[in-house]
């Protein structure tokens, strides 16, 4: 049976619409990947990661982030931009009230029932929140600290996506193409979903003017979505970032060997790295660079007319030149 949430908006929501991403959101939904049945796009990543966390118990992330259904609300707070450090997403979860903590962990008991970490978050939510932030640091310097900067990337490319189909078609048309199960019409949000809502969950609610955050996320089911509209944090949607199930077989550029010999490794990376155009930050990600030095490769190569740069709002874009792209035709026939 399907169910549906209604999110009414008023103009002054559209206008404030905007895109965010931050370490919490991937950690929370990865975890919720790794209790997924069967065959899914993120396997090679979940064997890697079983490895990685082979007789490690992490009771306190299970206590907030149960496999199904409902997680804690204060493990992800809503980001307001895109958020690369994890430390700041701490800080934004130690700065909970611990009554909001408590009314939380308090549903996950209504829904998935007591357990000896729950019970300590209602007794000492403070001293808990400690614990579970342990726990959660564990995870993500074993599991996924060292594909942050692809994910990021892939976040990245969706975000671009969006915000050029909402400039060229509109917020409504961004909207209804976001993700399958979300449609907007009338100045309202339907998102289906295919289980009944938790008992405190609303069915229908508004943003009152205070704008919506839109959070792309590889982990998230590309045909689904989920949100969070509660008064302790901004209103959010999360849904699947475009090509997310991608981000692990996005391996790094590997040149040829006579074009390493003629241009440097470095080079050699860069200049196929724009085989899609990028700024500085985004090709120094992808190739797992410092920005300086990507920099500098940027320069000489410009300098030799393989690349070009041109301005887009406040980021300069590089891509191929006719001439770079010969080059690479040339060692790559």
């Amino acid at each position: 049976m399907q169910h549906v949430i209604d999110i009414h908006v008023t103009p002054h929501d559209l206008a404030s619409i905007r895109f965010a991403y931050s370490p919490m959101m991937e950690i929370a939904f990865s975890l919720f990947a790794c209790d997924a049945d069967g065959i899914m796009p993120h396997q090679r990543w979940l064997e890697e990661s079983k490895r990685a966390l082979h007789n490690i118990d992490l009771p306190y992330i299970k206590a907030v982030i149960p496999p199904k259904r409902y997680l804690a609300d204060f493990v992800t707070p809503t980001p307001l931009r895109p958020t690369l450090d994890l430390q700041d997403d701490f800080d934004a979860i130690r700065a909970t009230p611990p009554d909001v903590i408590r009314k939380n962990i308090q549903l996950i008991i209504d829904i998935h029932g007591h357990t000896p970490e729950r019970q300590q978050f209602l007794m000492y939510p403070l001293e808990t929140l400690e614990c579970l932030l342990d726990e959660i640091r564990l995870y993500w310097d074993r599991a996924l600290a060292h594909h942050w900067n692809r994910i990021v990337a892939k976040l990245d490319d969706d975000i671009m996506l969006h915000t050029r189909h909402m400039g060229l078609h509109g917020t409504g048309s961004m909207l209804n193409q976001l993700t399958s199960n979300i449609r907007f019409e009338a100045m309202t949000l339907h998102i289906d979903k295919d289980r009944a809502p938790h008992p405190d969950e609303k069915t229908e609610c508004g943003l009152d003017g205070q704008g919506l955050v839109l959070v792309p996320n590889v982990f998230r089911s590309p045909n689904g979505s989920s949100w969070q509209v509660v008064p302790e944090f901004a209103p959010m949607v999360i849904y699947g970032a475009f090509g997310g199930g991608l981000w692990y077989h996005a391996d790094l550029p590997d040149p040829e060997r006579d074009l390493v010999l003629t241009l440097g490794e470095g080079r050699a990376r860069v200049l196929l790295g724009l085989r899609t155009p990028a700024n500085t930050s985004e090709l120094a990600r992808m190739l797992n660079m410092t920005a300086g030095a990507t920099s500098q490769h940027l320069k000489r190569l410009g300098e030799a007319g393989l690349v070009r740069a041109r301005r887009q709002g406040y980021f300069v874009y590089y891509m191929l030149t006719e001439r770079g792209q010969k080059l690479l035709d040339v060692f790559a026939g």
